[in-house]
């Protein structure tokens, strides 16, 4: 996948907590020994990269100035960059790097005591930060016989389980309830970035590792797809889990973040348009009622459809129950959400007991040009940018067509992105490019 995609990811992952102290990530017990006790030659910290799967100069990559493979590295030094200066002049705080809210996703954050020699705050998000306090499976790690699979007993999280790099990547790039990891509707007002994630792109803009690539003579990469459609399912499963979990007070309405922001911020003169052509009256909305952000369970129901796995399909319905039931009482709602929830949670347990095969992938195509419930936010349309790259649609022909139409939010037009999906839909198939 291009890595010029980097260039349409604007994301400055913040979090939420009253102080750095009181709010501090769940304690992991395992010291985390820091980068430097990575860093030898030996292991990571070679310039070149010299190895296949292990390349050995990861340090390097992790530190690139210069492109989004350093962006976890910076993650701390933007806080004292002119955006971070001026959301915390905003937020009416003195200096974002000593707050909670912000080096829970920005740093490694760990109590004090399980800080080891070589730990810096200042390194940002660092090797740690995803597998996990290195205390017990530093000196395990580099042996022959190591299987990373077989080390969740000594702090080892195993980010080859696609399942679980996806949890650990959304406790950032979408929330957590854990503490010091959510990006309140406040912070988005002071003038925090909207957080967006796809799994698939992801992986390819922060790889320090070997991505298996499609068989030789096998233009699709099967893998991409599946990874893909992981992703959106335990998205879509974790932002119901903030939707729980993220209530204001003892009121109905959850945290604002979790909803459509143009849903409100918009022209009132387009208020009528934007409910007709976007919103849309087959999803179980009022006109009027606020409006779940709820995008990625859109895609999970595609790929429920796509899979045809059995005649009962519930994921669309089940959505239509929850959308209906946000202008009922809270318990109708949280009852709602629960369903849905656990919908999703069996939908990846299937999508994750096979892998994906081509004529379910032709299907998700064909649905993602088709559908126009998905382009009906910004959100959504980007989402679809994503799928389209990930399902094997040639990533020229999808920036010719569709980049410029996502590259700002603001200026996001439904009708104009759905003209441009059409127009890519014919090319492909005047092209007869199709991978399947």
């Amino acid at each position: 996948m291009k890595r010029f995609l980097l260039g349409l990811l604007c994301i400055v992952s913040f979090s939420m907590s009253a102080n750095l102290q009181a709010d501090q990530k769940i304690s992991q017990q395992d010291q985390h020994l820091g980068v430097n006790s990575c860093g030898g030659s030996m292991c990571h910290g070679r310039q070149h990269s010299t190895g296949d799967v292990v390349y050995q100069n990861e340090i390097a990559i992790w530190q690139s100035s210069h492109s989004y493979l350093g962006a976890h590295h910076r993650a701390y030094q933007v806080l004292n960059g002119a955006l971070g200066k001026a959301i915390t002049r905003n937020m009416g705080w003195e200096d974002a790097s000593k707050r909670g809210e912000c080096l829970g996703c920005h740093t490694d954050l760990v109590p004090e005591s399980e800080q080891g020699l070589y730990y810096q705050i200042t390194d940002g998000v660092s090797c740690e930060s995803c597998h996990g306090g290195s205390e017990r499976w530093l000196k395990l790690h580099y042996d022959a016989s190591w299987d990373a699979s077989r080390h969740a007993d000594v702090g080892y999280v195993d980010l080859s389980n696609q399942n679980l790099k996806a949890q650990v990547c959304l406790d950032c790039h979408l929330g957590s309830n854990k503490g010091n990891q959510f990006v309140t509707h406040e912070m988005m007002s002071a003038g925090h970035p909207r957080l967006a994630f796809e799994l698939s792109i992801f992986e390819d803009l922060q790889a320090h590792y070997e991505i298996a690539q499609p068989k030789q003579g096998q233009e699709l990469d099967v893998m991409t797809a599946q990874v893909w459609a992981l992703g959106q399912i335990t998205a879509a499963e974790r932002y119901l889990s903030l939707v729980l979990h993220r209530e204001v007070d003892a009121t109905l309405v959850p945290e604002l973040s979790l909803f459509d922001c143009r849903a409100c911020h918009q022209d009132f003169a387009d208020a009528g348009a934007v409910f007709d052509s976007v919103q849309g009256r087959d999803d179980g909305r009022k006109i009027g009622q606020l409006v779940l952000s709820d995008y990625n369970i859109r895609f999970a129901s595609l790929i429920e459809l796509s899979l045809v796995l059995d005649s009962s399909a519930q994921i669309a319905d089940l959505l239509v129950q929850m959308n209906r039931a946000v202008a009922l009482s809270r318990e109708p709602f949280r009852e709602a959400v629960g369903k849905l929830r656990a919908g999703l949670m069996q939908l990846k347990a299937r999508v994750g007991e096979a892998s994906m095969e081509a004529e379910t992938i032709r299907r998700m195509r064909a649905r993602i040009f088709t559908s126009d419930s998905l382009v009906r936010d910004y959100a959504g349309a980007e989402q679809v940018y994503f799928a389209l790259l990930a399902l094997g649609v040639d990533s020229d022909q999808v920036n010719l067509f569709l980049s410029d139409q996502i590259a700002e939010p603001s200026k996001f037009s439904h009708r104009a992105f759905r003209e441009a999906l059409i127009e890519l839909e014919a090319e492909q198939s005047s092209q007869s490019i199709s991978a399947l």
